[in-house]
């Protein structure tokens, strides 16, 4: 019983690690640098987006490097999975629209942005839902090196989905050799994502 016990215990942890294996571009953690932000700590400690967080992330004066360090801390903490909705609630209610119908043009960049991150981070960094959002963020706003990344991030994932390691690789180059990009985000970001994206770089030799 026991040995039963253990195998099936080792089969889960490993099937876990596979599954987190297979989606990397949603669990690389950039925002310890952020964590001096309450909403940071507060989505780290509670992984729920409400109306502590919710202000901050669509106040239009809150940087946006910031914005996406408090949607990054749902890396390790995202128990309900339905924050994205919860965000486009938020937004219906601002364009006083049905939020099951809302018109996604209307949105700011920031406002696609976040809804796009957030919805890569319920789907487990499925790209899917997630990367037709971030593009119209990166049209809205196309020098915006902090949306230009997280898309690039997700574009990357969906080369990754198809076995392309090269492909993901190239995508993200792409938008750090951009030099006409808006540096409007924090070496400490730029870091944690190089490290991780090196990973795939040798695919391409």
């Amino acid at each position: 019983m026991k040995k039963a016990m253990l195998t099936t215990a080792i089969s889960l942890v490993f099937s876990i690690t596979l599954t987190m294996a297979s989606k990397p571009i949603a669990n690389i953690q950039f925002y310890d640098n952020y964590n001096y932000l309450e909403q940071v700590t507060y989505v780290e400690n509670n992984g729920v987006l409400d109306g502590r967080v919710m202000p901050f992330l669509m106040d239009e004066n809150t940087p946006i490097d910031q914005k996406a360090a408090v949607i990054n801390a749902f890396t390790v903490n995202n128990k309900i999975k339905n924050n994205a909705m919860t965000m486009k609630q938020f937004l219906a209610r601002k364009y006083g629209e049905n939020f099951q119908t809302l018109n996604l043009e209307k949105l700011t960049a920031d406002e696609l942005f976040c809804y796009g991150y957030l919805t890569l981070m319920d789907e487990g960094g499925d790209p899917d839902k997630a990367l037709p959002v971030l593009e119209m963020a990166v049209t809205k706003n196309p020098s915006s090196q902090t949306i230009a990344t997280i898309h690039a991030l997700v574009a990357a994932q969906e080369a990754l989905d198809n076995n392309d390691q090269c492909g993901a690789w190239l995508t993200y180059e792409k938008v750090q050799n951009n030099a006409n990009l808006t540096n409007d985000m924090d070496d400490g970001i730029s870091s944690a994502i190089n490290e991780r994206m090196k990973d795939y770089e040798g695919a391409c030799n």
